[in-house]
């Protein structure tokens, strides 16, 4: 008799175990029994897999259990504005594809290795590594971000800590925090409230304000006005070891440090405290600042004539380049045809000009000196200036 119970005891509880597992079986509606392979509609404690396309047509709380998008599958919001909260110990895996106005990650564990887009709005509150794509509007990070692919956000704001290890696509991107590039990030807008590390490739489109600390050690570039300044504190300290291009114009109100190099298209003016050993090149006016009523080291050096043979008030263009630092080539890859393109020394002198009428292409390098060298892409209506480092 005691067998017997214990038997019945473990049948039950194989079928409980069972009933709070659903796989897909079919495209269908989320609210469809026959979507599931437990003919049931799934709730929040499930253990769901979803290997089809699979609609839902409200909004979800996802706080035990959790929901595994694999490749195969997709999870898509039928209508707008709906959303899915993640709390609790609840699992968010996504494989394959998640298409939601909204997600809210307070809790939990939440992975992408596949694509999350039609966002609005998205909240991520838990530490999150992306291996695939990010495409939202607004894009909020309060935990521990590592991008190790691609994210796209219209305004970006990083409350905790953001590393970007691929590539990110940021119209209007907030620092307020930790934010450490090793790929390479595209702004149009950037505003560094925090700490901000560049050990990649930065491209501002628009204006750029560094208002606390600022360490570069690799390529940046501002294609419209740049401030390195705090008015409240007055704790702003730009620390620059490579090189930094900025097409219009600039001002330091506090702190500017390092051993690069500064290449500034229009006009230029210290108010704060400019010391280290780089090179400032007003193109301008070259040999000196425009404006000066703060400090300058005497270990700063000048350039002798504009460090660009011109920088023209077109639209730029999105470009990659690769590897860089280089020795022997550096890989182009253009969104627009590239007409020609110039190769400059950290002066400005014209080294090379080369016709390529292509998007994707070479530069050799090989027979250049170790140092800091300037490309410049000219298309058609749109020039784009970047940066290299020779080894």
């Amino acid at each position: 008799m005691k067998n017997t119970l214990v038997l019945l005891f473990l049948a039950l509880f194989s079928v409980n175990a069972f009933s709070q597992t659903a796989n897909s079986i079919t495209n269908g509606s989320f609210f469809m029994p026959t979507t599931w392979d437990c003919t049931c509609i799934p709730t929040d404690g499930y253990t769901i897999t979803i290997n089809h396309d699979v609609t839902l047509a409200s909004d979800y709380l996802l706080s035990s259990g959790g929901i595994t998008i694999n490749s195969s599958g997709s999870l898509v919001e039928s209508g707008s504005g709906h959303g899915l909260w993640l709390t609790g110990f609840a699992l968010l895996d996504i494989q394959g594809t998640f298409t939601f106005s909204k997600l809210l990650a307070t809790g939990g564990t939440l992975s992408n290795s596949g694509t999350m887009n039609g966002l609005d709005s998205l909240y991520v509150g838990v530490d999150f590594t992306n291996d695939g794509s990010v495409i939202a509007e607004d894009f909020f990070n309060g935990g521990t971000m590592i991008n190790n692919w691609y994210v796209d956000a219209v305004n970006f704001l990083n409350e905790s800590s953001f590393t970007n290890n691929q590539t990110a696509d940021l119209d209007n991107f907030f620092n307020d925090s930790l934010a450490v590039n090793i790929g390479t990030l595209n702004a149009a807008d950037m505003y560094n409230n925090a700490d901000l590390n560049n050990q990649g490739t930065m491209n501002i489109s628009h204006d750029f304000t560094n208002a606390h600390a600022f360490f570069n050690e690799s390529n940046f570039t501002v294609a419209n006005n740049c401030t390195n300044g705090d008015s409240l504190s007055h704790d702003a300290v730009w620390t620059n070891n490579s090189i930094v291009t900025i097409q219009m114009n600039f001002q330091n109100l506090d702190t500017l440090l390092g051993y690069g190099s500064f290449c500034i298209g229009q006009n230029t003016a210290n108010y704060g405290y400019m010391d280290g050993t780089y090179m400032f090149c007003d193109n301008s006016n070259p040999g000196t600042i425009d404006i000066n009523s703060g400090f300058i080291g005497t270990g700063i050096t000048y350039c002798s004539s504009p460090c660009l043979s011109s920088i023209l008030q077109n639209d730029v263009f999105p470009v990659q380049a690769y590897p860089n630092p280089a020795s022997e080539i550096v890989n182009i890859e253009s969104s627009e045809t590239v007409m020609h393109f110039s190769v400059l020394d950290i002066a400005g002198r014209v080294i090379r000009v080369e016709e390529v009428n292509d998007t994707q292409f070479t530069i050799g390098v090989e027979d250049l000196k170790a140092g800091f060298y300037y490309i410049r892409l000219d298309a058609e209506n749109a020039v784009q200036v970047i940066s290299v480092v020779v080894e």
